[in-house]
């Protein structure tokens, strides 16, 4: 049902639709639904869409414990766009098969869940992710005299690294990423220099790992929509099969890149 907001109509109305174009009045011809005809490039290219929104939902939920809904308003949008290539290059565009190498998702690197308060702003620097014959690791260089910011009014920091698994062709992810901690205090004395995570991962899986800073002071958390660093380390894909473990909790991807 078109609507008036005291100048303009917008909205359906019968056969066509009203629209507000550069503050001037636009009606079209409305279609009926199955007229609208599509190309099979199109839909093509919306079955990979709807993938990468799968995709892109999935590692947004699995990292939403730590997010605490402090991500800034276009995260998932930029999110969207960020794994969108890398979903598009890895797929046939004759077979449709998705191929990956273990460098394929390293465009997810850097990616901040708050552009507000971005996380290298609030290091000083940024850990290398490295990974070998089963273990993952996340290493911050050997730099003297440097450390976190603190947020106003904190008097300690809690620096989680998260990651997250993912079993590509099997459209299955960990329910809960694994996660390691370390805590920092705002006394001008724990540095950043050789600070250290690692976590032993399974062959065959996407890792996606993510930092976060959690600020506390008087026990209360401080962080704000403005204040919030967190973004994602590196992700790599571990080599050989994955073979199932008892180790790991699996849900659901709803989607499979085979």
């Amino acid at each position: 049902m078109a609507k008036f907001d005291g100048k303009y109509f917008t909205g359906p109305m019968g056969a066509v639709i009203f629209k507000k174009v550069n503050n001037k009045q636009i009606v079209c011809a409305r279609l009926a639904p199955g007229t609208m005809k599509q190309s099979e490039a199109t839909k093509k290219a919306c079955d990979t869409f709807g993938m990468v929104s799968s995709f892109s939902a999935a590692l947004r939920h699995s990292f939403a414990a730590d997010l605490m809904d402090l991500q800034d308003t276009n995260m998932s949008g930029r999110l969207v766009k960020q794994v969108s290539p890398i979903l598009v290059g890895a797929r046939d565009p004759q077979t449709r098969a998705f191929y990956f190498e273990q460098d394929s998702f390293d465009a997810l690197t850097d990616f901040e869940f708050n552009t507000n308060s971005p996380v290298t702003k609030w290091l000083g620097t940024k850990p290398d992710m490295v990974y070998e014959k089963g273990k993952l690791s996340i290493v911050f260089p050997d730099i003297d005299l440097r450390r976190l910011q603190f947020a106003k009014s904190s008097t300690s920091c809690q620096m989680t690294v998260a990651v997250t698994l993912i079993r590509l062709k099997d459209g299955m992810r960990t329910r809960a990423p694994l996660t390691q901690e370390l805590r920092f205090y705002n006394d001008g004395v724990d540095l950043l220099s050789h600070k250290r995570f690692e976590f032993d991962v399974p062959d065959g899986c996407l890792c996606v790992a993510s930092l976060f800073l959690k600020y506390y002071g008087n026990h209360l958390l401080r962080n704000t929509k403005k204040v919030s660093p967190a973004y994602i380390c590196g992700a790599t894909i571990t080599n050989g099969r994955y073979i199932e473990k008892q180790t790991y909790k699996w849900q659901e991807l709803r989607v499979k890149f085979k």
